[in-house]
């Protein structure tokens, strides 16, 4: 693990909270942290090195990625093991843990040290995606979650819509992206030309206006779905997802954002996704032909403007009758 059993003057640096440890406490939720949320970012081979790092007492080697990930592991293994560390089971069923001399706390502080735990939680895993990417070569580091999408990380996804902590919250749009994908985009240019044009690396300046358009498009329809599929909420600085799920009765801290609020979002962002579509359709039934979007133009997506309209006075015979 990333913390030498009892090595209670490291874990505390990260977690400024008043708490004791028994002698013999071995980090109650630190393996759960670890293995739930760390090892799915960091990937197997990264978190092995540094547990060797640790073991070697090493305070040189990636010291600062070391750093970054003790800043996610030490409040979420508290946040894990809080819910069980008030309770006591034994043989007539569940106890409340009462400590002679100590009172418990009262239902917001312990909601309010719930949402504390989650915003630093929440901001250091912003901040190891945006260093894992920042000195993946350096660190050998890859994407253990690479979704192959038309946006290539999170800094290219907030040059078409802002996020509050775009490197935490763009691995959980990712998935959104594909339904976007399968729900929006194939039925209207569809998933050969869209293939077609997440490989593109040429400067053709249509080709490269029909990618701005549809990130945009694609950008706005993720996060019009993501206000039914993820618990969101809405900053001053831009859209963000909540660190887990709410209870029934949030307190204070970060709730999700107030349904008339989430509403005017879902509204607003599928009228612009529609409004960006609507101008790519435009774009490349304009320009589309053998040489140009031939994928497209040899596709039944492509519409040509030159559709037989329909005489409805074709079978009438002229006859009225009351």
């Amino acid at each position: 693990m990333l913390f030498n059993n009892n090595d209670i003057t490291t874990f505390k640096q990260y977690i400024n909270v008043q708490f004791t440890f028994d002698v013999n406490n071995n980090f109650d939720g630190l393996l759960d942290a670890e293995q739930d949320i760390l090892v799915p970012v960091i990937g197997n081979t990264l978190y092995n090195a540094l547990n060797s790092i640790v073991a070697a007492n090493d305070t040189v080697t990636d010291a600062a990625l070391l750093t970054l990930c003790r800043r996610v592991v030490a409040p979420a293994s508290v946040l894990i093991a809080l819910p069980l560390k008030v309770v006591k089971v034994n043989s007539i069923g569940i106890n409340q843990v009462i400590a002679d001399g100590q009172t418990p706390v009262t239902q917001w502080q312990y909601r309010n040290t719930e949402e504390a735990l989650k915003n630093k939680i929440s901001i250091a895993l912003n901040d190891l995606w945006k260093y894992l990417y920042t000195n993946a070569t350096a660190l050998g580091w890859t994407n253990p979650n690479v979704v192959i999408s038309i946006f290539n990380n999170a800094d290219d996804f907030v040059n078409y819509y802002p996020l509050h902590q775009p490197y935490r919250i763009f691995p959980l749009l990712q998935p959104v992206i594909g339904k976007v994908e399968n729900l929006w985009i194939y039925g209207a240019i569809g998933q050969a030309f869209y293939k077609e044009l997440l490989a593109y690396t040429g400067a053709d300046n249509n080709t490269l206006e029909a990618i701005r358009l549809l990130k945009h498009a694609i950008a706005n329809f993720t996060i019009h779905k993501s206000t039914t599929d993820l618990p969101i909420n809405i900053t001053p600085q831009g859209f963000t997802v909540l660190y887990g799920r709410e209870g029934d009765q949030p307190y204070k801290g970060n709730t999700q954002a107030p349904e008339k609020l989430i509403a005017a979002l879902r509204d607003t962002t599928l009228n612009d996704a529609r409004v960006f579509m609507g101008q790519l359709k435009t774009l490349l039934n304009s320009n589309a032909s053998t040489t140009v979007f031939a994928t497209y133009f040899g596709s039944q997506y492509y519409e040509n403007g030159q559709r037989k309209k329909i005489d409805h006075n074709k079978f009438r015979n002229g006859v009225f009758h009351l």
